[in-house]
């Protein structure tokens, strides 16, 4: 950052600047100066290393059912065709870290709106449920693995629109109160039985 306020100093000297327009120009310059310098060690340090994998931890005994575990993905579906691509990233998570007592899970979310239902929301959660389908017939025919929750919007009144329920954070509170027993939350659509669920430990 030093070297790069420098040299666009010593330039502006160059051309004949008073003091109090070099000073101005420094406090216009460092902000810019500071990003293009983070840019540049970022760039070197990767450069000089390179990406490397993480190693994942893994159980000697896999995973045991006291400590029953979901990977959820709270997200908005905006549309059928972009559904899909996150289902299908989720079989990846699967084959990835897939282990008993493990699931994956979808957590549903309209995008905002000035209506509570939108004419493509039922395409949207048609598409995701037969795919999430396929993916259970496919890999856990003996149980279930994907599951598939999509909430329906409520009225937001600071926003003055219809949306999903404090977003992610409350996708996942809901969700935990849900397979805990609650059936009063915003939840409208399932792949399966919420209570199937009730022996999660983690999420």
């Amino acid at each position: 950052t030093g070297l790069i306020l420098i040299g666009c100093l010593y330039a502006w000297r160059a051309g004949g600047a008073s003091l109090p327009q070099l000073a101005g120009v420094a406090f216009v310059l460092l902000i810019p100066a500071l990003s293009m310098a983070v840019d540049l060690v970022n760039w070197w340090m990767m450069r000089l290393t390179g990406p490397k994998i993480l190693p994942s931890l893994k159980l000697k005994q896999g995973l045991p059912a006291e400590a029953a575990a979901a990977v959820v993905i709270p997200a908005l579906l905006h549309d059928a065709r972009q559904a899909c691509r996150l289902v299908d990233q989720l079989e990846l998570h699967y084959l990835a870290n897939g282990e008993e007592n493990l699931c994956f899970i979808i957590l549903g979310d309209f995008p905002d709106s000035d209506r509570e239902r939108q004419p493509g929301d039922g395409e949207t959660v048609a598409a995701v449920l037969e795919r999430v389908r396929l993916w259970k017939e496919k890999y856990s025919p003996q149980g279930d693995v994907f599951y598939y929750f999509q909430r329906g919007r409520s009225y937001a009144v600071r926003e003055k629109a219809w949306r999903g329920w404090e977003r992610k954070r409350g996708a996942v509170a809901e969700f935990t109160q849900m397979i805990r027993g609650r059936r009063d939350t915003s939840y409208s659509w399932f792949s399966a039985d919420p209570a199937a669920l009730n022996h999660l430990q983690y999420v």
